[in-house]
């Protein structure tokens, strides 16, 4: 293809180039202004080179194989520069803006196609490919020691992997993963959400069988549990994403392993949690653990301990609103699976709080749930374990065996 390779340099005189300095070093980097300053002048050789070329080519006409590889490459650096020059960030200027809007409107005029719509489906040029090529280039830039240079690629690459789905193209998840893992394990609050929020996206993707030639299931899930620690609500529920996605797809010697840590390290982090918000997700992270762990998750008694901490704290309206619903339907899920252990002696003290609360509080959603909470733990006592309960319910007087039949009934 004549002048391919002029109009890949004129393209890559646009790019934000390779930063002197860590972008998270510095407020100010001469870069940007050097990049700014050029922007235009570049954005005019690209039009120009752009102009000349034959991108466009009707799939009935014989390409050699030279030139279609040429024109995936110009379409993929092509489409990496237009949403660097889009993203949302300091570094960008509205002449960024105005340069993607000159290209676009060049190529659109050249392919009758919007560069946002590269990717879609069509039959002009391989999507798939461009799109494979586009990570490419991404992915080596954006290395251990090299990503935080390259501020406008990670942005892009965030958003090719977030987004692929919406043009229904296929992604090699283990190929790719390594740079949302990077993001991952920084320790800006940024660059960590944008790596679990490509993390999720990938992890959907991949199967057991992806891992059947290694264990990179364990670099993975080694970063999403340094996360877990992280305070910051939005990198918890994510993190906990991750986790349970990646539990789906653990090597069947190994997973059951992987959820019993996992259970075990949400439970003690549940034990010592003081953010309300924070306890909330973990409730909803174990009763996801719960539901694959099921008969199996009967041996922690720690359980048991934060369940009754966490409904008697919500006998404070503002824990209430927050806690309680994530509280109940996760102590729900465990008797759905535990209920053969279930022993009035042993877990009176699951009893006693449910009742405590339901003393407080015993109508809206919240009293019903935990009164059919109470009367499900009843059910499972023997008949002279309820007679003792419904004695002690009544102040020590003789049971009314009617109330005894009339409890259980309820089930």
């Amino acid at each position: 293809m004549e002048n391919a390779e002029n109009l890949i340099e004129a393209i890559n005189q646009c790019f934000l180039p390779k930063l002197n300095k860590n972008y998270d070093e510095t407020e100010t980097h001469a870069e940007y202004d050097t990049r700014n300053n050029s922007l235009e002048e570049n954005t005019k050789a690209v039009v120009e080179v752009l102009e000349k070329m034959k991108i466009k080519i009707p799939p009935e006409e014989e390409v050699p194989a030279i030139i279609k590889s040429d024109r995936i490459v110009i379409l993929a650096t092509l489409l990496n520069l237009y949403k660097e020059l889009l993203c949302d960030c300091s570094w960008n200027s509205d002449k960024s803006k105005e340069c993607a809007k000159k290209i676009n409107e060049c190529f659109e005029l050249k392919c009758e196609t919007k560069l946002e719509d590269v990717l879609k489906k069509n039959d002009v040029w391989d999507n798939q490919a461009v799109f494979n090529k586009a990570l490419d280039e991404l992915c080596k830039k954006l290395t251990t020691d090299d990503f935080k240079k390259y501020p406008g690629q990670v942005e892009v690459y965030c958003d090719l992997v977030q987004h692929f789905q919406d043009f229904e193209l296929t992604v090699k998840s283990l190929k790719i993963l390594p740079v949302a893992l990077i993001l991952v394990d920084d320790f800006i609050e940024a660059n960590k959400t944008k790596g679990l929020m490509c993390c999720q996206a990938l992890l959907k993707k991949l199967k057991t069988e992806d891992f059947e030639n290694g264990n990179y299931y364990d670099v993975i899930y080694l970063s999403v549990k340094n996360s877990l620690n992280h305070k910051d609500i939005k990198i918890t529920e994510l993190s906990q994403s991750c986790a349970l996605l990646l539990c789906q797809i653990f090597p069947s010697d190994i997973k059951d392993e992987k959820l019993d840590e996992m259970y075990s390290d949400a439970l003690e982090q549940l034990n010592t949690e003081s953010d309300l918000y924070r306890k909330a997700a973990y409730f909803k992270y174990i009763k996801n653990i719960m539901q694959m762990l099921q008969i199996k998750c009967v041996g922690k008694s720690l359980f048991k301990t934060v369940i009754c901490d966490s409904i008697e704290n919500c006998l404070t309206d503002s824990v209430e609103e927050i806690l309680l619903m994530p509280s109940l339907e996760c102590l729900e899920e465990w008797i759905k699976y535990c209920w053969p252990v279930w022993k009035l002696p042993v877990d009176f003290k699951v009893l006693c709080a449910l009742l405590k609360y339901y003393s407080k509080c015993n109508t809206g959603e919240g009293g019903l749930f935990v009164q059919r909470l109470i009367v499900t733990l009843v059910s499972l006592c023997s008949a002279e374990e309820q007679k003792q309960f419904v004695t002690k319910l009544a102040g020590n007087e003789e049971p009314d065996s009617s109330k005894i039949v009339d409890l259980t009934n309820e089930v």
